[in-house]
Parts: C-alpha cells; structure tokens; sequence
C-alpha cells in the first residue's frame, strides 16, 4: 500500500528515497547521479497518465550544532549554484567529495539528495534555482 501524507483523503502515492547526508561514509555523488538516472529510467518507463514529482531538500553547505555554527562556506555554496544553473551535474557530482562536503559544514551531505535529482533531470537546466545562507532552491521541468 502507497504511503500518504498531506492530507489522507488524498490518495498521493509517495516513494521515498533516503540518501545518508550525515555519516560517514557518505555515498559516493557520482552514485546518487546513477541512482537518479535509475530513477529516470524507471519514470520513462512508467505506463501510467499521472504526473511524477521529484522533490529533493537540505543543504549545501551548513552546520548544525557543531563547531562551524553560524558559518556558511559561501565559496561551495555559490560554486554548487553555478554548476546546477549550468546544467554540470558531472562535475557537481566529481567535486562534491566527502571531504569537500564535510568541509563545508556537518549538514552538508544534503547536497546528495539535489545530486540524485540531478541524475534524474539528465541534461535539463533548472528553471529557476536561488541559493539562501548555505541553502539552495531550485526547480526542474523535464518531459
């Protein structure tokens, strides 16, 4: 039976995909990228007339709780927002490290979580993409 949420008399079948952003050893991005376009190519294959959404959150470069409290690594922040605004996920996904991830604060490995959406977009540029104190925005339309 599909979860549901939101409101349960609506029937909004949900498939959650958990990445872990916070322990060691993060998963590899260029694997989330392959996890996506696993996805993709499950989405491609689905028969059904509904409407798919992918919705991915968290951070790109932030602390919580930890020592770099109240500190956000602006470089990777604006460097991850440039390679999503120009479609370079490849290069997102070759850069993104453990170590460049964990450099940038102990919430940072939510960064995974847009890199496996990005492998589901393949080529597709966002729409609209807005970074926010460590934080990033953005919003895909693919066929």
């Amino acid at each position: 039976m599909p979860l549901h949420f939101l409101n349960p008399g609506m029937r909004l079948p949900v498939v959650p995909i958990y990445t872990n952003g916070f322990a060691s050893p993060l998963p590899l991005a260029t694997r989330c990228v392959a996890l996506g376009r696993m996805v993709r190519r499950f989405i491609d294959a689905w028969e059904g007339k509904e409407r798919i959404a992918l919705i991915a959150s968290g951070c790109f470069a932030m602390d919580v709780g930890g020592p770099l409290r109240g500190w956000v690594d602006t470089e990777w922040a604006e460097t991850i927002s440039n390679l999503l605004v120009r479609g370079q996920y490849q290069t997102l996904a070759r850069r993104a490290t453990e170590e460049r991830i964990n450099a940038a604060g102990n919430n940072s490995g939510e960064l995974l979580n847009c890199i496996t959406v990005a492998g589901a977009v393949g080529k597709t540029k966002p729409l609209f993409l807005e970074g926010d104190e460590g934080n990033g925005y953005a919003v895909w339309k693919f066929e």
